[in-house]
């Protein structure tokens, strides 16, 4: 069994409760087996999203540097280069269940990523109410306990700490998310009843719910034999982060009016906040802040306490240091309410007050300073008290129950697209190319114009997805995207959001030239696809006309000398690619367009084979036979065989990309074992707004059925919408999907 944890923090840096059982749990866990951790560091000295990787107590940690803090609501629950590097440490580590403990600071994406993208089951301890509560423990800004989440009192809250950032919608779009996220958790493991029925209450199938109280690692634990040691004083103790949340101003506050012989030691990093508490507790001599303390030093802290005092203002979950006090032997006076009620039985382990109330904390801690024999007559103990490897051998059991149900989805589908193309100006481009499913001379007339898509969609869009994962947009790939009027728009749109451009041109270079496009592109795209299907005139005019190829072959040159200075300079290298359509007619000539990319420092030659979309074009399609298939396969070879010496000889790489042989059994179909690389990957946008699931040319797309518009809805609720899941889940059935010719092999296919 290969187990990955993640977790928002992992000691030594971190050591709460969450943290610390995590620790516990996977130290025992990898005595059985192979067990990785997911998780972040803060480290203001290192590059944030840096990664490193480290073996502790027989567990592979991996942690990315997270070091830059939370200012928008978005920031708080996505992070699209978390989302990467944890799909990186998947695949590296190739476990058989992710084992959730916190995404606080990493993003909520990771359990969609997990279940839905990579096929994995996905288990998740719930800690606290966080995937409802932004802040965690479901109180106000004020302490005040919150009667249950809720857009507005969500959003209300939410503007004490980030005012302008938060808005009713962002808050309703937050929470939509956060339904999906629980969507993809097979199982939740919940430590308190209380947060249990929380969560069956939210909507939570309670099938998925199991009562599952922590493990404690008791090894360093010392049982006291008996009750109080005889003393005169009374001492009560606090251990854990020192957080007003926690209760830590409410007991400074009471205790201050206790009478008598008692003494308070506080155990917990107090850091900046020392002043602030002492100000709380009147500067009483009676209280010691003893600071920050390790697991080591667990038994030497408990046995400084008479009782220990865990006055929480919020529906505590299952706090450790209640348990610990209870294998300890140490009574307990802690809040009536949530988990740390369900943990202390009054009168047995201790005593309970009401919840935030300082006058009846004071009075319990006054009687027993009055009358300290009242601790003889309790009995705290461990036997409530899981052991660390109880709750292993359980999660060992309940993961095995989950991986014989794993079964990889057909497509792996991503919370939301990384690449998105917008049809910009389908209706417009200089060339007519024979190929084109609009603009060849084989297309009729049509007798209204196509439309033009709306800027206000792209920019909408690309703001939406860019925390979301959108790396890449392409503009139109049908018409010359060089033509579209608002097209200064989109590259000024990418350098504000950081989103790359991956264009698609002819390479004739319209309206102002290389000199007026080159300094445009070059800032943002990540690559420039040139359609090059011929390198002589004849052949051009068969494929694409209207084309001067050698002005096109002299400017594409150009701008590549463009973007070399642009590096030169201190710029992005982007890079070039050839792009070109394999038919009969441009079968002869892929030797020369290899040669000159190989002359001219072309990064990439990529092609794919003719989509027939005309009858006049059957005849050139090199996938119609057996024959014709071997007369393509023949010339793969010899392209690998040139590109190979070009390597050798000149060390000059060119990458081959969707050149390589067809199958000689089925050339019309598709590669066996095949996928499609788009679907769940990437999105299309119609130049009238409609979603589209793949490039795929426009009246096949049609018959695959309306998937909305986003002139009525986001591209990331289409992305997530029933009807988009459903085609995905039977993709491989459409008659289109039969005999695309972009389908890759499953394993290994360069995309």
């Amino acid at each position: 069994m290969n187990t990955l944890h993640v977790i928002h923090g992992y000691p030594p840096f971190y050591m709460a409760g969450s943290e610390v059982y995590t620790r516990n749990l996977c130290r025992a866990l990898a005595r059985e087996s192979a067990v990785h951790v997911f998780t972040r560091v803060e480290n203001p000295f290192a590059p944030p999203y840096s990664v490193t990787t480290s073996r502790e107590d027989g567990v592979e940690v991996t942690r990315v540097n997270k070091p830059a803090r939370d200012y928008t609501l978005e920031d708080k629950y996505l992070d699209a280069r978390v989302d990467d590097v944890f799909r990186e440490t998947v695949a590296r580590v190739r476990p058989d269940v992710v084992h959730i403990g916190h995404l606080s600071h990493l993003s909520t994406n990771l359990p969609i990523i997990a279940k839905r993208e990579l096929g994995l089951p996905v288990v998740h301890t719930v800690h606290d109410f966080w995937l409802h509560c932004v802040r965690g423990q479901l109180v106000r800004a004020d302490l005040a306990p919150c009667q249950g989440p809720s857009d507005d009192a969500c959003t209300r809250c939410l503007r004490d700490t980030l005012k302008h950032h938060a808005s009713l919608g962002a808050t309703a779009t937050y929470r939509t998310h956060m339904q999906d996220v629980l969507e993809h958790i097979d199982r939740f493991l919940v430590p308190s009843r209380t947060v249990g029925d929380f969560l069956i209450q939210q909507g939570v199938d309670p099938d998925k719910v199991i009562h599952w109280p922590y493990g404690l690692d008791v090894s360093r634990i010392v049982p006291r034999v008996s009750g109080r040691l005889p003393r005169e004083t009374v001492r009560f103790g606090f251990m854990g982060r020192v957080i007003p949340v926690k209760g830590i101003g409410l007991l400074l506050e009471a205790f201050r009016e206790v009478r008598g012989d008692v003494t308070l030691e506080v155990w917990g990093q107090a850091n900046g906040s020392l002043p602030w508490l002492r100000a709380l507790s009147g500067d009483d001599p009676r209280v010691t802040f003893r600071g920050g303390y390790e697991h080591d030093d667990l038994a030497e802290v408990l046995s400084r306490f008479d009782v220990l005092v865990a006055p929480s203002l919020w529906l505590e979950n299952s706090p450790l240091v209640i348990q610990e006090a209870l294998a300890a032997g140490i009574p307990i006076i802690t809040s009536d309410a949530g988990g740390m009620a369900e943990l202390v039985d009054e009168g047995r382990h201790g005593f309970r007050v009401p919840l935030g109330d300082r006058v009846a904390l004071r009075d319990r801690m006054q009687t027993i300073a009055d009358e300290p024999s009242l601790l003889d007559a309790l009995s705290p103990s461990s036997a409530p008290v899981r052991t660390i490897e109880d709750d292993a051998a359980s999660c060992g059991r309940l993961y095995r129950s989950l991986t014989p149900k794993r079964r990889l989805p057909q497509l792996a589908h991503r919370p939301s697209p990384w690449r998105v193309t917008f049809v910009t100006n389908p209706g417009t481009c200089n060339l007519a190319c024979a190929m084109c499913d609009t603009h060849s001379p084989h297309a009729p007339p049509r007798k209204h114009g196509l439309p033009t898509l709306s800027f206000d969609v792209i920019d909408r869009t690309v703001r939406a997805l860019v925390r979301r994962g959108l790396r890449e947009i392409i503009p139109s790939t049908m018409g010359e995207p060089l033509l579209y009027k608002e097209l200064d728009k989109v590259l000024d749109l990418a350098l504000e959001t950081g989103v790359r451009v991956n264009l698609t041109t002819n390479g004739t270079f319209p309206v102002g030239g290389v000199e007026r496009w080159a300094p445009a592109l070059l800032p943002v795209v990540s690559d420039v696809k040139f359609s090059v299907n011929a390198t002589s005139q004849a052949v051009a005019d068969v494929v694409m006309e209207g084309l001067d190829v050698q002005r096109q072959l002299e400017d594409i040159a150009r701008y590549i000398r463009e973007r070399d200075a642009f590096v030169a300079g201190g710029g992005r290298r982007s890079t070039v690619t050839l792009q070109c359509t394999l038919m009969e007619a441009t079968l002869p000539e892929m030797p020369g367009i290899l040669r000159w990319s190989i002359d001219h420092g072309v990064d990439r030659l990529k092609a794919h084979h003719l989509w027939v979309t005309w009858p006049q074009l059957r005849g050139q399609s090199l996938r119609r036979s057996a024959v014709d298939a071997g007369r393509w396969s023949s010339m793969s070879a010899e392209l690998e065989q040139i590109a190979e010496a070009a390597l050798r000889e000149r060390g000059v790489r060119v990458r081959l990309e969707n050149l390589g042989p067809l199958p000689l059994g089925n050339p019309g179909g598709p590669a066996e074992d095949s996928v499609c690389p788009f679907l769940g990957q990437e999105a299309w946008v119609e130049a009238d707004g409609s979603f589209q699931v793949c490039c795929c040319p426009s009246e096949k797309r049609a018959a695959f059925g309306y998937f909305g518009s986003l002139t009525e809805s986001s591209l990331e609720a289409l992305w997530n919408g029933e009807a988009y899941a459903a085609f995905l889940g039977s993709w491989g059935d459409h008659p289109h999907c039969v005999e695309c010719n972009m389908r890759r092999p499953r394993q290994g296919g360069a995309r």
